[in-house]
């Protein structure tokens, strides 16, 4: 079994998020998506705080860091796919209102 990100790694990113501190959140989260072999999507699935359910998206939304959401709403766009981003207040992250990202990149 991969090992997944611990508590304070997660804790880290979504910090990042929050701050939007686009360079160390880049660089965390290339370093998780390697190490526990995970896409970026799936680590947007596990990056999720204990108690309220925020996930990256939710922080970075929620401070208008547009930087770091485009990358993110971008994939979850183009690999078509259905990430639970709703927390436990029943809050989304609607990525579909935000312009168009990069290109898809493997971590």
């Amino acid at each position: 079994m991969a090992p997944k990100p611990t508590e304070e790694e997660i804790d880290d990113l979504l910090y990042f998020a929050r701050t939007g501190d686009k360079a160390e959140f880049n660089e965390l989260k290339d370093e998780l998506c390697q190490r526990d072999n995970l896409s970026e999507v799936e680590l947007l699935e596990v990056a999720r705080d204990q108690e309220s359910g925020n996930g990256v998206l939710h922080m970075a939304a929620a401070n208008g860091h547009s930087g770091i959401l485009s990358r993110f709403s971008f994939l979850l766009r183009k690999a078509l796919v259905n990430v639970r981003i709703q927390n436990s207040y029943a809050n989304s992250a609607n990525p579909s209102t935000l312009p168009p990202g990069p290109k898809i990149q493997q971590c």
